[in-house]
């Protein structure tokens, strides 16, 4: 198993911010019955600061099989040349 510089944090492990997990990036609290309820843990911002990467646990790199390229960044430039 080799490692690779996590695609979520770039490297840096942490602080960072990162989609808000209570209302999926949309800044709107989805259990309230009140439409267009602000998200009450980001308010409305979309995203919230974390101390530790989440993908890494703040170290800046993840295991990667030697086989499988889920990390490389080549097949992500092959998507936007597609558009």
């Amino acid at each position: 198993m080799t490692t690779a510089i996590c695609n979520v944090c770039h490297g840096r492990g942490g602080p960072i911010e990162i989609e808000c997990p209570d209302c999926g990036g949309t800044g709107y609290d989805l259990a309230d019955e009140k439409p267009y309820a602000q998200c009450h843990t980001c308010y409305g911002d979309q995203t919230v600061e974390v101390e530790d990467c989440t993908a890494c646990g703040g170290t800046g790199e993840v295991d990667v099989d030697a086989d499988d390229n889920s990390n490389d960044e080549s097949d992500d430039l092959d998507d936007v040349d597609d558009q």
